[in-house]
C-alpha cells in the first residue's frame, strides 16, 4: 500500500471514529433523558416484571398474562398504558432478576449499560479474530468498532431497554471460533445464544451452517440447542414453556406485519396482515433459509471467505426473520466489524479494489443507519412504524446484493492468501 493511500487510509479511519463518538454520545444524552413515561412504556418493562415474578417464585406461571398484567398496572401506575406480555425466552427474565430489585428507572439505566457492554464484548471478540491488514490496524480497529456500536439500532435498543444484544454476542463468539477452525464450539456457541436470546434471529445462521454441513459443526449446534432448552426447563419448567408458546400464539396477531423490518413488514405494508402477505412471509423464510444454506455451502467449499458468507447469512436472518424490529439489526454489529476488516486486507475481493471493498461496506452500514433514522423520525412511527416495514427491508436487500456479490465473484488468489 503506497504512502499516499496509507494516509487516506488514516484519514478515514480517523474521521469515522470521531462521527461514530459523537452519534454516542447523542444517543447516551437522549437515552438518559428518558422520562418515567416512556421508561414504563418501553419494551424493558415486561421484562421488569417477568423478573420480578421470577424472583417472588413464580417460574412456572411466568407466562401467566393475568399475574403480568397484575403487575404491570403497579409498575407504571398512575400510567394507564395496556400490559405488553413477555412471552421473551425466560433467562432473558432470569438476568434481569437483579436488576429487578431496584426501580423501575433505574433498573432500566443498568439494563441499558449491560446491553452496550455486551456489544461492546461482542466486536472486541471480533476484532481479535478478523483478517486485518498490517497497516494502520490499531487505528482501523478503534473506528470500525466505534462505528459498529454507534448505529441506530444500538440507539433504539438502549430507549427499548432490548435483549438483542446477546444474539450479536453469540454471533461473534461463533465467528471467533469457526475463523479458530473450531467448528464445533463455535456452532454451540451460536445455537445457545440464539435459544437463550431471540431464536428468530438465528434462521438464515441456522441455514448456513447446514449448508457448511460439517458434523463437528452440526453436533456442536445441536448441543448447544439442547443446553438452551435445559435452561428453559430449569427456569420455568415444562409447564412455563406450553404456557410461553401459548402466549407467543395468542399475541402473534397483537401487531400488524408493517411494524416489522424485514420481509413480513415488507409484505405488511404490500398486503396488509391478510392472507397473501402471510404466503409471502412464509416464502420469504424458505427462501431465506434455502439461501443461506447455499452460502453455507460455498464457504464449505472455500470457494469465498467466511466474512462474505457470514455476512450474507447475517442479513438473509434479519430479512426472513418473521418478527424483528430495528434494534434486532444490532445483530450486525460484529458483522460490520469482520467486514470492514477483510475489506482492508483485501478478503472481500480482488486485493487491488480493497479501497473499493471499505467503501461499499461503509456505504451499506450508513444506508442501513439512514434507513432506521428515517423510521425513527417518521411521525407514524410508534415504536415499530409502518415506515419499517418498507424501508429497512429495501436497505437490508441491498447490503444483501453487495453481500452476495462478494459471496459468488470472490478473488481466487485473494482468498488463497487469507485463508
Amino acid at each position: 500500500m503506497g504512502s499516499a493511500t496509507m494516509s487516506r487510509s488514516v484519514r478515514l479511519a480517523t474521521i469515522i471514529g470521531a462521527v461514530a463518538v459523537a452519534l454516542l454520545l447523542g444517543f447516551l444524552g437522549k437515552w438518559l433523558l428518558e422520562t418515567p413515561t416512556s421508561i414504563g412504556r418501553s419494551d424493558f418493562t415486561p421484562t421488569y416484571v417477568a423478573a420480578t415474578l421470577l424472583r417472588e417464585g413464580h417460574g412456572g406461571q411466568l407466562y401467566n398474562q393475568m399475574l403480568q398484567t397484575q403487575l404491570h398496572s403497579q409498575v407504571i401506575a398512575p400510567d394507564g398504558v395496556g400490559n405488553l406480555p413477555f412471552v421473551d425466552m425466560s433467562a432473558q427474565a432470569a438476568v434481569a432478576v437483579p436488576v429487578s430489585l431496584l426501580s423501575l428507572d433505574v433498573a432500566f439505566r443498568l439494563w441499558g449499560l449491560l446491553q452496550l457492554a455486551i456489544l461492546l464484548a461482542a466486536t472486541l471478540v471480533v476484532v481479535r479474530a478478523a483478517p486485518w491488514p498490517v497497516e494502520n490496524s490499531k487505528r482501523w480497529k478503534l473506528a470500525a468498532s466505534l462505528a459498529a456500536i454507534a448505529s441506530m439500532s444500538t440507539f433504539v435498543l438502549l430507549i427499548e431497554g432490548q435483549w438483542s444484544a446477546v444474539s450479536a454476542l453469540g454471533l461473534a463468539l461463533a465467528y471467533h471460533e469457526w475463523r479458530a477452525g473450531r467448528l464445533a464450539r463455535g456452532g454451540a456457541l451460536l445455537a445457545l445464544s440464539a435459544g437463550i436470546g431471540k431464536p428468530q434471529l438465528a434462521i438464515g445462521l441456522a441455514g448456513f451452517m447446514l449448508g457448511w454441513r460439517d458434523r463437528r459443526l452440526l453436533a456442536g449446534a445441536a448441543v448447544g440447542a439442547a443446553a438452551s432448552v435445559a435452561v428453559s426447563l430449569a427456569i420455568v419448567g415444562p409447564g412455563g414453556i406450553i404456557s410461553q408458546v401459548q402466549g407467543i400464539s395468542a399475541t402473534s396477531s397483537q401487531f400488524g406485519l408493517a411494524s416489522f423490518a424485514g420481509i413480513s413488514g415488507l409484505a405488511g405494508v404490500l398486503f396488509g396482515n391478510g392472507t397473501p402477505a402471510h404466503v409471502v412471509v412464509v416464502s420469504g423464510i424458505v427462501a431465506a433459509f434455502a439461501a443461506s444454506m447455499l452460502i453455507g455451502d460455498v464457504v464449505r467449499r472455500k470457494r469465498c471467505s467466511l466474512e462474505a458468507g457470514c455476512a450474507a447469512a447475517a442479513l438473509l436472518t434479519l430479512l426472513g426473520s418473521p418478527h424483528d424490529y430495528m434494534f434486532d439489526l444490532v445483530l450486525l454489529t460484529p458483522v460490520f466489524v469482520w467486514t470492514i476488516a477483510a475489506a482492508l486486507s483485501g478478503a472481500l475481493g480482488a486485493a487491488s479494489h480493497a479501497d473499493l471493498c471499505v467503501v461499499a461496506v461503509l456505504a451499506c452500514w450508513t444506508a442501513l443507519s439512514a434507513a432506521m433514522l428515517v423510521c425513527e423520525v417518521d411521525p407514524a412511527f410508534p415504536g415499530g412504524g409502518v415506515a419499517s416495514g418498507a424501508v429497512i427491508p429495501a436497505a437490508l436487500m441491498a447490503c444483501m446484493v453487495i453481500a452476495l456479490v462478494a459471496v459468488f465473484h470472490p478473488d481466487p488468489a485473494t482468498l488463497a492468501a487469507t485463508s
